[in-house]
Order: structure tokens, then C-alpha cells, then sequence
């Protein structure tokens, strides 16, 4: 990986975290893999089925 990239990221995750401490980011929510959100969708769609 390139030295300035390198350091650009090590920057970038030092202010994450300053603005973390200062409550300044939202938190962050866990990545759903693809399967997850197809399951959800297929449950959301089953429970509005009945409703219609």
C-alpha cells in the first residue's frame, strides 16, 4: 500500500475517534449480509400479505 495512503488512513481513523469520544458520529450499525435482508424482505412481505 502507498506510504501516503497509509498515513491519510491512520489520520482519518485518529478523527474518528476524537469525534467519537466527543459524540460527534452516530454509531455505527452492523453490515447485514445479502441473505439477512432477503430473509427481512420475504418476513415484511408475508406479514403485509394477510393486511391487503
Amino acid at each position: 500500500m502507498d506510504p501516503l495512503l497509509t498515513d491519510l488512513k491512520a489520520l482519518l481513523e485518529d478523527r474518528d475517534e476524537r469525534y467519537a469520544e466527543a459524540g460527534l458520529l452516530p454509531r455505527r450499525l452492523p453490515r447485514r449480509s445479502s441473505l439477512e435482508i432477503m430473509r427481512d424482505v420475504r418476513r415484511r412481505r408475508e406479514q403485509e400479505r394477510p393486511a391487503a
